[in-house]
């Protein structure tokens, strides 16, 4: 059987206004700040089973406004900044393309693969990470990340202020209205828009699932020129020399609200059967259809023999229960009941009448202080507020003793 290896779904990222807000200075680390909600939508996504991959142009090393040095601090940064925001939001891998047609450094002045619109970035990443970009996305907030995405084969969100008014378009008119003016070569526009990474997050748990591509065998010997990348790089200090490009997932994993830890998938469940009928079914013996065709059929009479005693009693009991002069005995009886309460309501009204009567003496003796108080203490209030409260009383005497007699 060929070797083949099982390829994973992706959401990969622009940097800049989607996970964090686009600085001035970005290699002046304490002005970086993350997009709200950011943190979540991607421990979000990591919940979906999406690894998390950031594909960003750095054009400002070409323009030579910041080093490769300064981009992976950056990166990491960032990546710090999500651990620390929400838990299992990881980001797993950054790819940049440090290269411009228009730069000012000789050595990064050229228009490269793996710079976006170009799929480069996130076909190399689907090459190192085995991701299969059929069922991966593409989130970001310029018309480039949507070509590269869709270039790659992935489904694509484009981030915008208003998306709810927007609908899939062609890219020719989304020049007004992006970053970048739309590539000819590659007419094709957003498959969806979103207003922020929880909306994308959000809209991309709704989609159905692509179905996954076919695992193909890994193709050594290629590598996206590494070794001329790593040639014309500069060269950088022991301490940021040893970190690596993508950031090893090293926290918790995602794990929804709610959702089965692993121990107890692995922990079977155990149900505790009803133990009278499993112990009369393992002590009776098993009857073939032959035996029974030869056996004398059981009387009506016939017990099992491992029923407790009380439990006999309550059904014997039950059968006794059955007979025409037990049913007559229970009617009476029932009658009798009825009867008695209907005497003990009578009685009852009969025994509280007097209350009632003094419940109503009471009210006439509340409304005539009422009146008394509206007439007679008009011109002194000292004498209205004793008129009223003398009302007052009398009403709450007449309710206290409504409720005594119920």
């Amino acid at each position: 059987m060929p070797y083949t290896i099982a390829m994973q779904p992706a959401v990969f990222l622009d940097l800049d206004n989607t996970i964090m807000s686009a600085t001035k200075m970005p290699g002046d680390l304490s002005t970086v700040s993350l997009v709200k909600g950011a943190a979540p939508a991607i421990a979000s996504l990591r919940g979906l089973g999406y690894r998390i991959v950031v594909v960003a142009n750095h054009e400002g090393v070409a323009r030579g406004t910041l080093t490769e040095d300064q981009v992976h601090d950056l990166h990491s940064h960032v990546a710090d900044l999500i651990k620390q925001t929400a838990n299992g939001a990881v980001i797993d891998a950054f790819y940049y393309c440090p290269f411009h047609p228009h730069g000012k450094l000789k050595q990064y002045k050229k228009d490269h693969k793996t710079r976006k619109p170009k799929p480069g970035m996130l076909e190399q990443a689907a090459e190192e990470m085995k991701l299969d970009l059929k069922t991966s996305w593409m989130i970001g907030d310029e018309l480039a990340d949507v070509q590269a995405g869709h270039a790659a084969g992935a489904r694509t969100v484009l981030l915008r202020p208003d998306a709810e008014r927007l609908m899939p378009t062609d890219p020719a008119s989304l020049a007004g209205v992006v970053s970048e003016p739309p590539d000819r070569e590659r007419p094709t526009g957003p498959d969806f828009f979103a207003v922020n990474l929880i909306d994308a997050a959000r809209l991309i748990a709704q989609q159905p699932r692509v179905e996954q591509s076919e695992p193909k065998p890994p193709t050594p010997g290629r590598k996206w020129d590494a070794e001329k990348i790593a040639k014309i790089q500069v060269a950088r200090p022991a301490s940021a020399s040893t970190k690596e490009q993508a950031v090893p997932a090293t926290t918790k994993a995602f794990r929804p609200w709610g959702a089965p830890t692993q121990e107890d998938i692995d922990t079977p469940t155990v149900t505790k059967p009803f133990r009278k009928r499993q112990q009369a079914e393992a002590e009776s013996p098993q009857v073939t259809a032959s035996e029974t065709a030869v056996a004398s059929p059981p009387t009506p009479a016939a017990q099992p023999q491992n029923i407790p005693e009380n439990i006999r009693q309550a059904i014997e009991k039950k059968k006794a229960d059955k007979s025409p002069q037990t049913e007559l005995e229970a009617d009476n009886k029932t009658l009798r009941l009825i009867l008695h309460e209907l005497r003990a309501q009578r009685g009852q009204d009969h025994e509280f009448s007097f209350l009632t009567i003094i419940a109503v003496a009471l009210q006439l003796v509340a409304i005539v202080c009422f009146l008394g108080g509206l007439f007679m203490g008009s011109g002194e209030d000292g004498l209205f507020l004793r008129w009223l409260g003398a009302g007052i009383m009398a009403q709450l005497t007449a309710i206290t003793t409504l409720v005594y007699g119920r």
